[in-house]
């Protein structure tokens, strides 16, 4: 028993002091700042009414997951007549 936990200790430590972890926490910390950022400016926005997506595909489909997440309203009749969750069937 104290073999595996000295086994899972080193382990443990080496994952905890590579570059793996490092990043996760520097991303864990910008997104942090970015949310703070954030929300100054959310504070002064204006509720968005219309919006549209021209470009990528990859581009369209996160706007459209994102626009689906806060519920905002698809108003583009043509593209979707069966509503924006039909795209992620």
């Amino acid at each position: 028993m104290a073999k595996a936990l000295d086994t899972e200790i080193k382990g443990f430590i080496n994952l905890a002091k590579g570059p793996v972890a490092k990043s996760l926490v520097n991303l864990f910390l910008s997104d942090q700042q970015i949310k703070k950022i954030a929300g100054k400016y959310a504070k002064n926005a204006t509720p968005v009414k219309r919006a549209a997506v021209l470009g990528a595909v990859l581009w369209a489909a996160v706007f459209a997951y994102q626009s689906a997440s806060k519920r905002h309203t698809n108003h583009n009749e043509r593209h979707s007549h069966r509503g924006i969750r039909a795209w992620f069937e």
